[in-house]
């Protein structure tokens, strides 16, 4: 697989050391080529940041991820699909004044870079409703001549067609002042998964806004079956009402 993981779980805890300056510390032979080598990450660490946020918080064309492995290591922490909190250790010497001003640049700079976790929750969040919904459905039989009744809660709605374990779900919406029968040529070439019920539309004039009851009675249809989405096909009025659960339900 690839490394950091672009799907899944991780967690890392990264101490990133403080830069050195060797002439300061004295540093030599293997403390010295650690330093060296802690410099540099750093270094990479901070173009990315710098990459991410030079834009005025819109990141540059090219991020240089792979320039070293401690930012390769960080690439879904920094600008990727993670949260990350960044904890920066300052001391009040005045010996160390520089280093403590430079720390707090590069955490101020750091502050800015927008990671994209909400599409990750949002993707997460959506998979459990569905599951939820799924969780929840009743099974559905029709007989020899594929017709069958569901109970909502709303009443019984007779629906009639074909109801398979697995496919596309189709929902067919007859027109004002008809029944599903207006698909019956239809249903044999709509799937394996297709139902024209008997939608409950009071009568009187069809142009007072009743297609709000037809919403109701798809959603709690779908609801009892345990589909999250589904194709609906209306016919003239059953058209105006498959737009108005589009745009309630989308």
């Amino acid at each position: 697989g690839t490394f950091p993981p672009d799907h899944g779980t991780a967690l890392f805890l990264v101490d990133l050391a403080g830069s050195e300056r060797t002439k300061r510390s004295g540093a030599t032979g293997q403390r010295f080529t650690e330093a060296a080598a802690i410099n540099t990450a750093l270094s990479a660490l901070g173009r990315v940041v710098l990459g991410l946020v030079e834009r005025d918080g819109s990141r540059a064309s090219h991020i240089a991820y792979m320039d070293n492995p401690l930012t390769h290591l960080l690439k879904t922490g920094i600008g990727g699909n993670s949260r990350t909190a960044l904890i920066a250790c300052v001391t009040g010497a005045e010996d160390s004044l520089d280093e403590t001003l430079s720390t707090l640049r590069f955490a101020t700079q750091a502050s800015h870079v927008k990671n994209q976790v909400v599409k990750l929750e949002s993707k997460a969040k959506d998979s459990a409703a569905g599951d939820a919904i799924r969780a929840k459905a009743a099974e559905l039989t029709l007989d020899a001549s594929g017709r069958g009744s569901v109970l909502l809660p709303s009443g019984a709605l007779p629906v009639r067609g074909s109801w398979a374990d697995a496919g596309v779900v189709v929902i067919c919406i007859h027109d004002f002042q008809r029944t599903g029968e207006q698909f019956d040529q239809l249903l044999p070439f709509l799937g394996n998964r297709a139902l024209a019920p008997d939608f409950n539309i009071p009568s009187g004039d069809f142009r007072t806004g009743k297609e709000s009851l037809v919403v109701a009675q798809i959603k709690e249809l779908l609801d009892h079956l345990g589909v999250e989405k589904c194709v609906l096909l209306g016919r003239d009025y059953g058209a105006v009402c498959a737009g108005a659960f589009k745009l309630v339900h989308k």
